[in-house]
């Protein structure tokens, strides 16, 4: 019984050990097991968050598709509008910081048919087809080559002629050109020649000869005095040339040129020329209502004679690349409405013209003394007010004098040194007092409570702004021009401050940009609009009321 027994027990002990592992390979599946139902129910979870994705974008399509397809189905006549309401035009600005031309738009205007040619056959029928979508010429330049046989300046007579290459490269821009002229068909068109070499640019002014009686708008750049004579004899009886813009890019100024002007002729701009008396004889003066000169010599010719006959002129622009002598009296522009002047001599050049009814004026006066703002006259009618100098001891007289001759300025734009903003907000107050006592407080000036926006383009560029942290003097200016702003009277709008630095910024120097933005956005829950670049809000540049002839 006992060694039965003990059999037994060896094989219960023996089946007990079999047992334990089978319970331990099943608890490693169990585990296993759960491993794979969480991943399962991971799974589940995102192809549910999937789906519900898929559902919302399918959403989105239909309700793009819903819009898309009736935009697809707009007759012709009104897709044809919509080209023309969208394309720019041929937009021609002089920079005042440089001597290039430029092209205003970011798209160039040759390109845009065909652009709009690609989106599907329907708009490529309409860009095709809509004549005057095809009416801006912007001709070509030269090839592009390494040779030094090929490309002459406008002083070079030589008889070098093109490779057989350079010649293929021509006759295809001209082909491009005349078919170009051909799609336009009967509108008016607008060109740019930019001269580099003979036997590019003399095909293209024959081509523009034959032309001529379409043109409306024509600028010229760097072309020789044959090829203006030329061309300017083929549009003398042109009646439908508005705007001509002449000019030059070289660093000497060109040659005194010679045009016949067509009775037609509006708007003129002229850049880095010589101006005669001849040649300022034959510019029809009384008939422009838009007149830009951009640097340009005056030699042995009366620049204010020709002026005063500037009777209809609207619109003025005149950056003076010299000294100016002062006229016998002021001229007169009974017309004037928008004026632009760039000054780099001494004394004040407001003084010499009489603009009864002018309303937008930027005068740009980068020397660093002898800054003058007095305006000649009363100007009821003055609203907007850009000015830019540079460290001048006189601006804060300047300013209000400037206030009082101009009582109804909405609209006040101030571009100088750091110190200047702070004497510019001075200029805006005045010490009150009440039963003659000695003044306590300063508040805002009457004569700047017609204010709606007030603009600072601060330059911290300089050594009194190296020795202060950039939030010191940004807060004090904000402390100072709140103060003054909440002390007016509650019948007046508080007018927004646009705070503009045009050189060191918050992201420049400030490290904790985040905290600077939060202080912005204190100040403006305070009741001051405040814009800067770093905020996102503004984007203000003195630059950016140039003036421009629209071709």
């Amino acid at each position: 019984m006992v060694a039965q027994a003990a059999d037994i027990n060896g094989i219960i002990e023996e089946h007990n050990a079999s047992l334990k592992l089978v319970e331990a390979k099943l608890a490693e599946h169990h585990s296993k097991l759960y491993k794979i139902r969480a991943e399962m129910r991971s799974l589940t979870f995102k192809q549910s968050a999937l789906i519900a994705t898929q559902r919302h974008l399918d959403r989105e399509i239909r309700r793009c598709r819903g819009i898309v397809n009736p935009v697809r189905r707009l007759p012709r006549e009104i897709i044809a509008e919509i080209f023309l309401h969208l394309a720019p035009a041929l937009t021609t600005g002089h920079s005042f910081r440089t001597t290039s031309w430029r092209n205003e738009s970011r798209v160039p205007r040759v390109a845009i048919p065909w652009q709009l040619g690609r989106v599907c056959r329907e708009w490529r029928t309409v860009a095709v087809s809509l004549h005057s979508l095809w009416n801006v010429c912007d001709f070509p330049s030269p090839p592009v080559t390494s040779s030094p046989e090929f490309g002459w300046s406008w002083m070079d007579d030589s008889e070098k002629v093109p490779t057989a290459e350079q010649t293929a490269r021509i006759e295809r821009s001209l082909a491009s050109v005349e078919a170009r002229l051909c799609r336009s068909g009967p509108s008016p068109i607008s060109a740019q020649v930019v001269y580099q070499d003979n036997a590019h640019t003399l095909p293209l002014v024959d081509t523009l000869c034959r032309h001529s009686h379409r043109l409306k708008g024509l600028l010229l750049v760097d072309l020789p005095q044959k090829l203006i004579g030329l061309l300017s004899n083929s549009i003398a009886q042109n009646s439908q040339l508005r705007s001509l813009g002449l000019a030059s890019t070289s660093t000497s100024r060109g040659d005194s040129f010679s045009f016949v002007y067509p009775s037609s002729l509006t708007n003129l701009h002229l850049s880095s020329l010589e101006l005669s008396a001849a040649t300022c004889s034959c510019i029809p003066w009384t008939q422009l209502t838009k007149y830009c000169e951009i640097k340009c010599n005056w030699r042995y010719a009366d620049r204010w004679s020709s002026y005063s006959k500037l009777r209809n002129v609207v619109d003025l622009c005149v950056s003076f690349a010299e000294y100016c002598h002062k006229p016998q009296q002021p001229v007169l522009l009974p017309a004037l409405r928008h004026a632009r002047l760039t000054y780099f001599g001494a004394g004040s050049i407001l003084q010499h013209f009489d603009t009864p009814i002018l309303e937008s004026l930027s005068y740009d006066h980068p020397k660093n003394a002898d800054f003058e703002l007095e305006l000649p006259r009363r100007l009821p009618c003055l609203r907007s007010l850009r000015v830019r100098a540079e460290n001048c001891p006189e601006f804060v007289c300047n300013l209000r004098h400037t206030m009082m001759m101009a009582p109804n300025l909405s609209e006040f734009f101030v571009a100088a040194k750091l110190p200047r903003a702070f004497d510019f907000v001075a200029a805006l107050e005045e010490e009150r007092a009440e039963d003659g006592s000695p003044p306590m407080q300063k508040s805002l000036s009457p004569l700047a409570l017609n204010l709606e926006v007030l603009r600072l383009q601060i330059d911290t560029d300089g050594p009194y702004c190296a020795q202060q942290p950039d939030e010191l003097y940004i807060d004090k200016l904000l402390e100072k021009m709140h103060v003054h702003l909440s002390s007016t009277n509650t019948n007046h709008a508080i007018p927004t401050l646009v705070l503009y630095e045009c050189k060191v910024g918050f992201r420049y120097k400030d490290p904790d940009r985040e905290t600077r933005l939060r202080a912005v956005a204190q100040w403006n829950a305070q009741g001051l609009d405040i814009y800067t670049r770093d905020s996102g809000q503004a984007n203000v540049d003195f630059e950016g009321g140039h003036f421009c002839n629209e071709m």
